[in-house]
């Protein structure tokens, strides 16, 4: 706006307030005002400029009928139906007095006066208009183009307001026709290919469309039921089909990005199809179907590019084409993040060139390595989807269940997978759960991390958690529990991701703040947390044995000032996000860590960023002791703290650095606040620092849900290191720590808040072999040979 403001003092300075070029700056501010949602902002604006363009140009002209378009659309928004048409039939008579009968523009006046039709109820009104636009359209473009599939789009929003779904689906199927190359079949059993579709969002909007309309008329029409649900998969799959299509041919991380939020009402119709055909009929090839829409709405852009970085590893490409492919990408990652962190609109435009010409460069070149080196494309590209039956021979070893969430605009599914059975399950309304996920979440951290929380204060928190962890628990768990088995591989979706699944309650305790005694689903069960279950198959395969790094453990102490809160915080949670005071038991954990397993430590000043950064790809096993703070504006910019050098830049791994980072790493322990939380991008998951890892090349990660307590996370550190030292699955591990850590608390220390934040993602295998130092092999063969000694004696 402050840009508008200069303009728009320029422009009156020089051409005076009643020049037609004053009042198109008015108009343009006022469509700001339109979009920050200051309706009486934007009427001001619009008006002022309506007034110097009709005492410049007359009452007929397009830029009067602008004026009535704006006027039309803040009466729509504000629901005054009799203003806006009026105003939009002022727009459309102006219009056609300007343009001509045939002009496009007109028929976007018929469209909105359609849209007010339907709104009041005045169906063929509504139709008439909406015909009267198509006709403009195919007159203007032809029978194929995407405004006139939008035309046929809007008549059948008119036939879905009457109720009339046969006449909905046939006006789908015209808008098929008419936003492909060449498809032209009208039956609505048959669905277009994703080659030769004109627009693949106008595309993906009507295939979604026709199979809802499919699954209204299946409710409807109990004897054909069968049918219309199979029509309906047909087009659900169709529109999976072109999803996946366009994302091959995207380019953009951002496009993908956005085409992934426009897939998941897709997925979720699919699986609601495939629901309701399983209840009718087990068959396992419905299940294998509704398991690929799961996956498919899980980690896409991870998944890609965990595999794009494994591919640079082990393709077996040149040192110098391998070492020139990551600087090339580090350049490209650090482009997209100043970019998107950018606010001056000016730089934001040098910024958005010159990260074109850089992912130009990047993509020529790396086309240029799938030509020359065939294993290099080979291992880039996703596979397809897992089959169920690869789940349970790759993933399910002992007892042990794949569980998978999906959280759709309506509903939650879940899906179970067994070694021996499966299932598919509807577990509620998605509305509300966002709510009460955070409930619980702010239940458990608020009253630790809120100075001088008063006892009734602190009550009133604990009946608050034990509420929603008993009702989350009844419906995400209860459901399925009979056939839970005791390890649970988890994939959370959307605001799932937040929610520590061990902290679940499976009754309701009579008293709220006895939390020693908690029924927690910790007792039960172990989770290790996943993305997808396809990345986790690829996390679960051994990287070449040449490939391992030659040194083991790395752990990180930095050392950091006391830090006082003063007026500079607008509250006690600011100041808790920017606070970087000292951790007063992060060396204890790490020398811990040296006097169970050996390695390397760096600590005090030698725990430097650029220090971790040279040494981390060498390491198998990173431990990192630290600060970790979640940007919620610019998740680009959530870090890692390391021991201050200098400026704040050199102290702080961003995420964004992450994604240029080469890790061969097996794990990595983040042992700091706010690791695996992050903003939520539907279809792809959290953008947290634990993803940024996963991103870099590590196979399994123990990550925070929230800022936890130092002495209390260095203790359940070294009980999970004790725990790995026994050869115990990282999950297993974890699990009997936070068990040992409830035992060994009274009621105020077993509180959730001290244990339930850290969990374990990936590959939860135990640590391998050679993760042990010399001496404990050795000790281990004198016991042997102690015994054998006794024994022959």
């Amino acid at each position: 706006m402050s840009y508008y403001d200069k303009a728009l003092a320029l422009r009156l300075q020089l051409l005076g307030r009643e020049h037609p070029q004053v009042a198109d700056t008015y108009h343009n501010m006022g469509n700001v005002y339109y979009y920050l949602g200051q309706l009486d902002k934007a009427r001001t604006y619009y008006e002022r400029a309506y007034q110097i363009w009709r005492a410049a140009y007359g009452p007929v002209h397009a830029r009067i009928a602008y004026s009535y378009l704006s006027f039309g659309i803040i009466a729509a928004v504000k629901g005054d139906n009799r203003k806006a048409l009026d105003y939009f039939e002022r727009e459309r008579a102006i219009k056609q007095q300007v343009y001509g009968p045939h002009h496009p523009d007109l028929a976007w006046s018929y469209n909105n006066l359609g849209l007010i039709y339907i709104r009041q109820k005045k169906y063929q009104e509504a139709l008439q208009a909406h015909e009267q636009a198509r006709e403009i359209l195919a007159y203007s473009f032809g029978q194929r183009h995407p405004y006139l599939a939008q035309a046929h789009y809007n008549m059948a929003d008119v036939y879905r307001a009457m109720g009339n779904e046969t006449a909905r689906l046939h006006q789908l199927q015209l808008a098929c026709i008419a936003a492909h190359e060449w498809f032209e079949q009208e039956e609505v059993d048959a669905n277009p290919p994703a080659e030769g579709v004109l627009d693949e969002r106008e595309m993906l909007r009507i295939l979604h469309q026709k199979g809802q309309s499919l699954l209204s008329l299946a409710a409807l029409e109990p004897q054909h039921a069968r049918q219309r649900l199979q029509q309906a998969l047909g087009s659900f799959e169709a529109a999976a089909e072109l999803i996946d299509y366009s994302l091959k041919s995207y380019k953009a991380e951002s496009s993908k990005r956005f085409l992934q939020q426009l897939a998941t009402p897709v997925y979720e119709g699919g699986i609601q199809c495939l629901f309701s055909m399983y209840q009718q009929q087990h068959d396992p090839a419905l299940l294998q179907k509704a398991f690929t829409f799961f996956e498919k709405n899980k980690a896409f852009l991870l998944l890609s590019a965990w595999q794009a970085s494994q591919a640079a590893q082990y393709a077996g490409l040149p040192d110098s084409l391998r070492q020139r492919e990551q600087s090339m990408r580090e350049a490209l990652l650090f482009a997209r993040a100043r970019t998107t962190a950018e606010t001056d609109s000016s730089r934001l435009i040098e910024l958005r060139a010159s990260l074109f010409d850089l992912e130009q460069q990047y993509e020529s070149f790396v086309k240029k390595l799938e030509d020359e080196y065939p294993r290099y494309a080979e291992l880039k590209y996703p596979r397809p989807t897992l089959r169920v039956e690869e789940v349970r021979q790759q993933l399910l070893k002992g007892q042990a269940s794949l569980l998978e969430y999906f959280v759709g605009d309506s509903n939650v599914y879940a899906l179970l997978i067994n070694p021996s059975d499966a299932g598919l399950y509807h577990l509620g309304p998605s509305e509300g759960l966002r709510r009460q996920v955070q409930q619980m979440r702010n239940s458990i951290y608020t009253p630790f991390l809120t100075p001088e929380t008063t006892d009734s204060a602190y009550r009133q928190f604990a009946a608050t958690y034990t509420t929603h962890a008993h009702g989350l628990y009844r419906m995400l768990i209860a459901p399925l529990q009979q056939q839970l088995q005791q390890q649970v591989l988890l994939i959370p979706d959307g605001e799932l991701g937040y929610l520590p699944f061990e902290a679940l309650l499976t009754d309701l305790p009579q008293q709220a703040t006895t939390f020693k005694s908690h029924p927690y689903l910790l007792h039960r069960h172990r989770f290790a947390y996943n993305y997808s279950a396809s990345l986790l198959a690829r996390l679960m395969r051994p990287p070449p044995a040449s490939s391992s790094p030659s040194r083991k453990w790395l752990a990180v102490a930095p050392s950091f000032e006391e830090e006082a809160q003063t007026n500079a915080y607008a509250s006690v949670e600011a100041f808790r996000r920017a606070n970087m005071g000292p951790l007063r038991f992060n060396v204890q954990e790490v020398e811990g860590i040296k006097a169970t397993f050996g390695g390397e430590v760096l600590r005090d000043e030698r725990a430097a960023k650029q220090q971790f950064l040279a040494l981390a790809p060498h390491f198998r096993y990173l431990h990192l002791a630290t600060h970790g703070k979640m940007n919620d504006t610019r998740p680009a910019y959530s870090f890692l703290a390391f021991t201050p050098v200098g400026d704040s830049l050199r102290d702080k791994l961003y995420l964004h650095e992450l994604y240029g980072l080469r890790l061969q790493a097996d794990m990595v322990v983040l042992s700091a606040c706010e690791t695996g939380i992050g903003q939520l991008h539907k279809g792809e998951g959290i953008a947290s620092l634990a993803r940024g890892f996963f991103y870099a090349g590590a196979r399994s990660l123990v990550t925070t849900l929230w800022s936890v307590n130092d002495a209390q996370t260095a203790s359940l550190m070294q009980a999970f290191y004790h725990h790995l030292q026994q050869k115990r699955p990282k999950d297993a591990a974890l699990q009997q720590a936070k068990l040992d850590q409830l035992e060994k608390s009274d009621d105020f220390h077993a509180h959730p808040y001290f244990w339930a934040g850290t969990i374990v993602m990936g590959n939860v295998q135990p640590l391998s072999q050679s993760a042990f130092p010399w001496y404990w092999l050795l000790a281990g063969m004198a016991a042997l040979l102690l015994l054998a000694w006794l024994k022959w004696r």
